[in-house]
């Protein structure tokens, strides 16, 4: 006699309406198993039941009267694992699904979680870019679809809030829907269940090409001002090139996550996230694998939203005035910000394909500019942000080990305020290569018991990072492809600083014992 595993995934969310809970299975025999729920509160008109074979076999589905509380699963197959989902309904919206999963085996277990949410600030413009592809299968699309709507249910949807849109990709790109189409997470839901799977080749460079022309732009629903997020999903590695379309992409500002199934290659994943890739790039072995990962891609998705709000000034939009001085130059004017900042940030994005982004700083005080070099003949796309940051200061050669040397001969003393049996930490931050002679003074820092961590931005040298750094590089090395990408690493960054400081302190207090 052969039996069925029975995992039941419970979403525990808010929505408009319930879903059933305390869903349990029993086993009748191998071929049939009886799944019984309790009713939720809410006044509904039935329950949707959903059974899905892992083998790309057909997908069973029927409704129940609102008074039933459970029903025989029959003509199951006990060599082949099951995808079961129940939702309640209303006449007008569904809840969201409860998953259960059937597998052959000799034990019975139950095991529940609960979908994190985001924070109510977190606002963002998230599109997700699926691969369609034939290597992923009917069935397994399906799996992509529950990951979607676990994902857009941890946010708090809506025209001024989140928005999402979602593009599917083979051969060629689909648009399934825009940023401005749905503001509510019940229609939002039932969008994303409703999306047919494709089929096609894996063209992955050209779609993601395809978010930037034509899917983070105004008249798809991006806003201006609110942080932006593709999240890539693919099983295969790509037919054409993904490096430069995943640049030009987080170029235009989007912080890009990418989730690898199967076949997919961990190299191109990388090439395609924004950094640092422990944050950004996941991979599991299947698709049934997605549900163990989805938590930490929805935990990491809320803090890179709240990261990049954090970045800016909130505030009334201010208007913005130019004045053609030749073909290749403008003078822009703004109002200025009401809020207390530490500068402007302005952003020159070219509207064709290829064309050179030009971003800006200038100070508090300064509400007009006059730039130059622009390309005669283009559309720019102008935005002007208020900023929180710190002051520059008046540049000058990369002379790191000089700066390394001053450190540890005039700041960590205890003239300057360095305290005995206190943890020393020093964060590096450059954006090139060294002008001189580093190793050295950097191991006479490191000798002097102060954890280097370093950041690197733009051009600088991984090597010449992780010969500063103290090990683990993994721990104590970041990079990032520019300046306004800087606040997406803060929150590891922040991380390894703190527990590394802990373990310093411990072992402190161990040696004055």
């Amino acid at each position: 006699m052969c039996f069925l595993l029975c995992l039941i995934f419970l979403t525990i969310l808010e929505c408009l309406v319930n879903p059933p809970s305390d869903l349990n299975f029993t086993i009748i025999d191998e071929h049939n198993v009886q799944m019984s729920w309790k009713r939720p509160p809410d006044a509904i008109v039935g329950y949707r039941i959903t059974v899905v074979p892992t083998n790309d076999g057909p997908t069973k589905e029927f409704t129940l009267s609102p008074s039933t509380t459970q029903t025989v699963l029959s003509d199951l197959i006990p060599d082949i694992e099951y995808v079961v989902s129940i939702a309640s309904y209303d006449e007008r919206e569904e809840s969201l699904p409860v998953f259960g999963q059937l597998t052959k085996i000799f034990l019975i277990f139950f095991f529940f979680f609960c979908i994190p949410e985001c924070s109510i600030s977190a606002m963002t413009d998230l599109v997700f870019l699926v691969d369609g592809s034939w290597s992923v299968g009917r069935n397994n699309f399906g799996y992509i679809l529950d990951f979607m709507v676990a994902l857009v249910s941890a946010f708090d949807i809506g025209e001024e809030k989140t928005r999402v849109g979602v593009v599917q990709y083979s051969s060629d790109t689909r648009t399934e829907f825009n940023l401005n189409q749905y503001f509510r997470r019940s229609d939002l839901i039932d969008a994303i269940k409703r999306i047919p799977y494709k089929g096609g080749n894996t063209m992955t460079g050209e779609a993601i090409n395809y978010l930037v022309q034509n899917t983070f732009t105004e008249s798809a629903g991006a806003r201006k001002g609110f942080p932006k997020v593709a999240i890539v999903i693919t099983d295969g590695k790509a037919q054409d090139e993904v490096e430069i379309p995943a640049r030009e992409l987080r170029n235009i500002g989007v912080e890009i996550f990418s989730l690898g199934i199967k076949a997919a290659d961990a190299k191109e994943l990388k090439l395609i996230a924004s950094q640092p890739s422990l944050k950004h790039v996941f991979n599991v072995a299947n698709f049934d694998g997605i549900v163990d990962i989805q938590n930490e891609i929805i935990l990491q998705v809320c803090s890179g939203v709240d990261e990049q709000l954090g970045e800016l000034v909130s505030g009334e939009e201010g208007e913005i005035f130019y004045t053609s001085i030749s073909s290749k130059s403008v003078r822009i004017t703004w109002d200025p910000s009401t809020s207390q900042i530490t500068g402007y940030r302005l952003q020159f994005i070219p509207m064709i394909s290829g064309g050179k982004q030009h971003v800006l700083s200038v100070g508090p005080q300064t509400t007009a500019l006059n730039v130059k070099d622009l390309s005669p003949d283009t559309e720019y796309q102008i935005n002007v942000y208020a900023v929180k940051g710190l002051t520059a200061s008046e540049g000058g050669s990369t002379n790191t080990g000089k700066a390394m040397t001053y450190v540890r001969e005039k700041v960590f003393v205890t003239s300057k305020g360095s305290r005995p049996n206190v943890p020393r930490v020093m964060i590096l931050i450059t954006d090139g290569k060294s002008s001189d002679a580093f190793k050295e003074p950097a191991i006479k820092l490191r000798d002097a018991d102060v954890e280097i961590f370093a950041v690197g931005v733009k051009d600088a040298v991984r090597t010449e990072l992780e010969a500063i750094a103290s090990p683990p590089a993994e721990t104590h090395v970041y990079t990032v492809e520019d300046f306004d990408a800087f606040q997406r690493i803060s929150f590891e960054l922040t991380q390894s600083v703190c527990l590394r400081i802990e373990q310093e302190l411990a072992a402190i207090r161990k040696k004055c014992k």
